[in-house]
């Protein structure tokens, strides 16, 4: 995972009921240095369960393995993200041909401490 990625992310919040408002669209042309810019030490957490050096790119292409990991939301670097239901739309994408690679959705309550 290097600079042959790069990833869309759409980010939007519950208004009422089960309407959502679009926050903001991230457009990264590499997909690993984002997940080291905006996860920070929480991709980190993920890449050492790995057995991945954290913040390497490109991670090299291999079969990874993470059973039972507890991650710790609060160390998430970005952390300008309203209290509330939070919905994420990712899209990782090849940059050669724009193909893309899966699509994950995630819905998230942010609560307050």
């Amino acid at each position: 995972m290097g600079r042959e990625y790069r990833l869309e992310c759409v980010i939007q919040s519950r208004t009422f009921g089960d309407n959502f408002i679009e926050l903001f669209v991230i457009h990264e042309k590499n997909l690993c240095k984002a997940a080291n810019t905006f996860l920070g030490e929480f991709w980190y957490d993920i890449q050492r369960a790995a057995q991945a050096i954290p913040g390497m790119c490109p991670i090299p292409s291999r079969r990874y393995h993470i059973r039972h990991l507890e991650l710790d939301f609060r160390i998430i670097s970005l952390q300008t993200f309203p209290f509330g239901k939070l919905r994420f739309f990712l899209k990782p994408l090849m940059n050669k041909n724009s193909e893309i690679l899966c699509c994950l959705l995630m819905e998230v309550e942010n609560l307050p401490e």
